[in-house]
């Protein structure tokens, strides 16, 4: 029997682009998103795919061609979801100015615009998650225990092991903790 022979070209991380210094134009705060896609290594079509906005329009906004700040809400709140991003996080983040704000929100529960997030815990995985979506240990969920009925639910078995699921389908399986907010992606060292 003959063995094969492995490839020993390792994956390679892409090039980050740089966080500008200051976010205060429409073109920073396209590197700012370029920045945030590299860190996570999410690829732009990907992102278009999970957000349900154009890559074209995606395109535009990183070049700094449209200005993400002035985005409408609709589209606003796509893309802070598939962020996985508050209101507030991505305000600072973009540097959002304040006339701006009005459309450049969500109307998530929890994550929202004008919501607390007292009642959201995030919690570091010490077991990955599976299911629905995935993470490895080491990142972080955020987790809201007060709602554990509707949506996207976490739940834990007997043995630790974690599970992203529909909520109908988390039911009888094990400890439901809560309803999963987001999921935050830590960059390796």
């Amino acid at each position: 029997m003959v063995e094969r022979e492995t490839s020993k070209t390792k994956y390679r991380r892409r090039k980050v682009t740089p966080m500008p210094a200051q976010v205060q134009s429409p073109a920073d705060r396209g590197q700012a998103f370029q920045h945030w896609l590299d860190s996570n290594d999410y690829f732009l079509t990907d992102f278009a795919r999970d957000s349900a906005i154009a890559r074209s329009t995606l395109s535009a906004y990183i070049s700094g061609e449209l200005d993400l700040a002035a985005m409408r809400q609709n589209t606003a709140q796509r893309l802070l979801s598939t962020m996985g991003l508050s209101d507030t996080e991505a305000w600072e983040y973009f540097n959002i100015p304040e006339e701006h704000r009005s459309t450049f929100r969500t109307f998530r529960a929890d994550l929202g615009h004008g919501t607390e997030l007292k009642n959201v815990l995030e919690w570091e995985l010490k077991v990955p998650l599976q299911g629905a979506t995935t993470a490895g240990t080491g990142h972080s969920i955020r987790v809201n225990p007060n709602k554990k009925l509707s949506g996207l639910v976490v739940m834990e078995t007997e043995d630790g092991e974690l599970f992203a699921l529909p909520a109908d389908l988390a039911k009888g399986r094990g400890r439901i903790l809560g309803q999963l907010m987001a999921t935050l992606y830590k960059q390796p060292d």
